[in-house]
């Protein structure tokens, strides 16, 4: 089968001027924490796509190769919905 259809989403953090330590510290936490949230979906097998997840030090990456435009759409939307539920409910719990 071939993936016609390519796609990559990046997570990060923006520094701005005033970042302190602890506040690198509490971003890097929350990049990691997110990383570990959306690890399981994005290597679970599905039948139509392959998709992958990198961590960096200041972003994480999510690359998704499909053979159908709409499921790419489709698994697209579930990765933004699950880092929105995922950012939200750490952010809610002060991480």
């Amino acid at each position: 089968m071939t993936y016609d259809n390519h796609t990559t989403v990046e997570v990060s953090i923006i520094k701005d001027d005033e970042d302190t330590e602890g506040k690198s510290e509490h971003h890097y936490l929350l990049l990691r924490s997110l990383y570990h949230a959306l690890e399981p979906e994005c290597k679970a097998s599905m039948k139509d796509v392959r998709s992958s997840i990198i961590l960096d030090d200041n972003r994480i990456t999510i690359s998704i190769d499909a053979y159908d435009i709409s499921v790419m759409r489709a698994v697209l939307n579930s990765y933004i919905r699950f880092i929105s539920v995922a950012y939200r409910a750490l952010e809610a719990s002060r991480f």
